[in-house]
Order: C-alpha cells, then sequence, then structure tokens
C-alpha cells in the first residue's frame, strides 16, 4: 500500500476511535430521521454518527462566529456607554453567521 494510502487508513481509524466514546450533541436518531425523509437509507451506523459529529462541528463553528461578531458589536456599544458582561445573541447575528457559512435563512419570518 502506498505511503499516502497508509496515512489515510491510519487517520481514518484514529477518527472511527475517537467518535467510539464520543456522543455528538446532534443525535443520531435526528440524523437518521432526516436522512429518511430525505430518501436516504444510512445502514451503517458509523456514518450516522459521522454525520453527527460533523453537524456539531459545523454548528460550533457558526455559533463560534456569531458570539465574536457579537461581542465585536458590544464592545463597539460599550465605547459610547456603559456596558454588561452579558452577551445576548441575536437573530440577525446569527444569520449573518449562516449566511458566511453558506447557509441563507433570509426567508425566514422571523428576520
Amino acid at each position: 500500500m502506498a505511503k499516502g494510502a497508509e496515512d489515510w487508513v491510519r487517520e481514518a481509524r484514529e477518527v472511527k476511535d475517537a467518535m467510539r466514546d464520543h456522543s455528538p450533541a446532534v443525535p443520531v436518531e435526528l440524523v437518521e430521521y432526516y436522512a429518511k425523509k430525505q430518501g436516504l437509507s444510512i445502514k451503517d451506523p458509523h456514518v450516522a454518527k459521522l454525520i453527527a459529529v460533523s453537524a456539531e462541528e459545523f454548528l460550533g463553528r457558526v455559533l463560534r462566529d456569531a458570539f465574536e461578531m457579537t461581542e465585536k458589536m458590544d464592545e463597539a456599544k460599550e465605547k459610547d456607554g456603559p456596558g454588561g458582561q452579558e452577551v445576548t445573541l441575536h437573530l440577525d447575528v446569527l444569520a449573518k453567521a449562516l449566511r458566511d457559512a453558506g447557509i441563507n435563512i433570509s426567508g425566514n419570518q422571523y428576520l
């Protein structure tokens, strides 16, 4: 086996081992439900769990970006007046973070 292929197989095993004990924030059952609703059949439970972990990672990145945007807005407001320690995530900031990640929710009735 080529060196690149051996590295890939080793890394794939490491990911599989790391996922074994991880309980993703996005339930595997939810992934399976929406996959089935879209006509997909996930026969291997590892695939559903990998999708759940990937969704968790994606959501974490989007929320982290939205949080950073909110903090920057709060810092700008603090220059004008006293600011608090609490951070409130607003839907328009979350929509911008999602848009930056390639998801458009502009048709949402709450925006």
